[in-house]
């Protein structure tokens, strides 16, 4: 048996389960596959993973640490279920960022150019909600996009948002020049009660060889 076969399956059922998932039914739901301390190369993981349609494939710079973006559906699915790659692994269910906005009612910036190996960063935001209703988390997460949606305009990028998971969790990969990355990532912390109330993580990255 493959050695994520099980967290496969779990995954597609966290999906079909999650609130999130049922306001927006007909989006695309993605999976952010978090392969850390390996020893393959991203050659290498390429050729592990090249019967599944990779949306994006990213090394972070000077450590054994990948992310690759794959659409869930049944036949990504079913390749996944028969990758092996030895590591720390993690698959999280995630959805656009757009389609969050779009639910909340916020308009959102669509970012339609493929992310250049130029400046290439991740933001990671984790939000801590405890204590906090749903309506009220939600209110939160408006604001934030609200808050950030402008300075997006300003970059080419892809965001997801976790589906699922608690405390949710934010994954913005983004061309942006690095004197410009603090100030992006502390872009809405207010919007959660202030910077300990966030935990953001800045990693820079580069894309799969072609």
């Amino acid at each position: 048996m493959a050695e994520h076969r099980i967290p496969v399956l779990l995954l597609l059922v966290v999906v079909a389960a999650s609130s999130l998932a049922q306001q927006i039914p007909l989006q695309k739901h993605y999976i952010i596959y978090e392969v850390r301390n390996i020893e393959k190369t991203p050659e290498e993981v390429k050729e592990e993973m090249k019967d599944t349609d990779i949306l994006y494939s990213f090394k972070a710079l000077g450590a054994p640490s990948y992310h690759i973006v794959v659409e869930v559906n049944p036949r990504n699915m079913r390749k996944l279920e028969e990758v092996e790659l030895k590591g720390k692994i993690r698959m999280v269910p995630v959805v656009n960022m757009v389609d969050v906005a779009e639910t909340l009612g916020v308009s959102w910036p669509r970012s339609g150019a493929r992310l250049l190996d130029v400046n290439l960063t991740l933001i990671e935001r984790t939000l801590n909600q405890e204590g906090l209703t749903s309506q009220e988390s939600e209110a939160h997460l408006k604001g934030f996009m609200e808050e950030l949606k402008d300075r997006l305009q300003q970059y080419n990028y892809q965001a997801f948002f976790t589906i699922g998971a608690s405390p949710p969790k934010m994954y913005i990969y983004i061309n942006i020049p690095y004197e410009e990355v603090d100030k992006f990532a502390c872009i809405g912390i207010n919007q959660f009660g202030g910077p300990a109330a966030v935990n953001t993580t800045v990693s820079f990255i580069s894309s799969f060889p072609k």
